[in-house]
């Protein structure tokens, strides 16, 4: 095994808690956990709304843990729940969800672009290639 084997875990493990460290932070000051991330997220890039099993789909999550997180959501108006009888209402972020994932994009980017600053122009544009390479060969060979 080479060294550079052994040393990719270690850096996406040291990056992940870098990462954490810096949106624990931003969450705790709206009383929220990594819990909530996933829905958050999962919402952001999908402003028309989802339902519940379209995000359990698109995040790989039980049907407990999305009904518990969505529910806290919710009571804390941070997602708005359509207003039908059906089990297929969507969700949306609220005013208040927009500016909650705006500023946790703005987190992960302040952390990227410290962790990588030390890369030239070229390296970065060398890692967005291989990381689109390995991304793309792993979801086609995810069964």
């Amino acid at each position: 095994m080479k060294q550079s084997d052994a040393l990719f875990p270690t850096f996406l493990h040291t990056l992940r808690r870098k990462m954490n460290e810096d949106i624990n932070k931003l969450l705790e000051s709206y009383s929220l956990t990594q819990m909530h991330i996933p829905y958050l997220m999962v919402l952001c890039h999908h402003r028309e709304g989802l339902s519940q099993k379209d995000m359990i789909e698109k995040i790989q999550l039980d049907k407990a843990h999305a009904s518990r997180a969505l529910k806290e959501l919710i009571e804390k108006g941070i997602l708005i729940k359509e207003d039908k009888k059906t089990y297929k209402n969507k969700y949306f972020l609220s005013d208040k969800g927009l500016i909650i994932t705006d500023h946790m994009k703005k987190s992960n980017s302040k952390t990227h672009e410290s962790v990588f600053s030390i890369l030239s122009d070229e390296e970065k544009s060398q890692l967005d290639l291989i990381i689109k390479k390995l991304t793309d060969h792993i979801m086609e060979n995810k069964d």
